[in-house]
């Protein structure tokens, strides 16, 4: 039997591997638009995201009538301010 306390195991940081995510331009300018107004940072509103994703079978379907209709139109603003943001950062270097 051992000596560690519950206490312990609680106060000693969990074991994690770093993972990188590649999200569109957009994505991270909403991100960062969340921060801001939330005055949280970016890697904790992921962390966040992924955390609420392992609890639902399709964390990205939204709700409501039509989630077939507006995800895809979702995905359609997404992907065009997302060349929008590529470009304005081309035409700046």
């Amino acid at each position: 039997m051992s000596d560690t306390t519950t206490s312990d195991v609680l106060q000693t940081p969990c074991p994690t591997p770093r993972i990188t995510v590649s999200l569109p331009l957009a994505t991270i300018e909403q991100l960062d638009q969340l921060a801001t107004t939330g005055r949280v940072n970016r890697q904790q509103l992921v962390c966040q995201i992924i955390n609420a994703s392992l609890l639902s079978e399709t964390p990205h379907w939204p709700t409501g009538p039509d989630p077939l209709g507006r995800h895809t139109e979702r995905a359609y603003v997404t992907h065009c301010r997302s060349l929008e943001l590529a470009q304005a950062h081309a035409e700046k270097a």
